[in-house]
């Protein structure tokens, strides 16, 4: 504990000094909480795969106050591998079934994580509508929304375009991607 502290040359120290265990337990080492560290490993590719399952399944607090994993996340990981690693090769095998639109697959994909929040927020105003098909006069922008985007020099980022819905809501409507260019 005194090295820990940083006071090797002391015969005591109080409870206020060990009370804290951010300071007792250094990341670089084995704690016994279940919990790895970065710090425990100078190998950067472990270094990475820790950072990486902390960027996928969030990270668990060491003893020491640091980010790290724990078993179940590293069981989980390992899980979610083994089944990506089975559905690439069923993509191999039968690439139609998997990858309907072959090398643009993933692009398609990428496209749809880009607008889903859009695409889910046009359908859940649609049903709002289908509830109460006058609330579909509050759920489209107000015509004030309009006028004021037509004082501004607009492009397809522009905040005030980007806060719109997809769409017209009205009640059981469908959105139509093919007229979209």
């Amino acid at each position: 504990m005194l090295d820990y502290l940083g006071k090797q040359d002391v015969e005591c120290i109080c409870l206020d000094e060990v009370s804290d265990t951010t300071k007792l337990f250094t990341p670089d080492h084995f704690n016994g909480d279940g919990v790895i560290a970065q710090q425990i490993t100078g190998d950067e590719t472990l270094v990475k795969a820790i950072n990486l399952i902390i960027e996928c399944y969030g990270a668990e607090q060491d003893r020491s106050g640091e980010p790290g994993i724990n078993k179940e996340k590293l069981d989980q990981f390992f899980e979610d591998a083994k089944t990506l690693s089975s559905w690439l090769a069923e993509a191999e095998l039968s690439p139609q079934e998997i990858l309907p639109l072959n090398e643009n697959t993933a692009a398609a994909a990428a496209l749809f994580e880009q607008i889903q929040a859009k695409v889910d927020d046009f359908f859940t105003r649609c049903q709002l509508a289908v509830f109460d098909e006058k609330s579909a006069l509050s759920l489209n922008p107000a015509d004030e929304l309009y006028l004021a985007l037509s004082q501004q020099s607009l492009d397809s980022g522009s905040e005030g375009i980007a806060a719109l819905p997809i769409a017209i809501v009205a009640a059981g409507k469908k959105l139509a991607f093919k007229s979209w260019r």
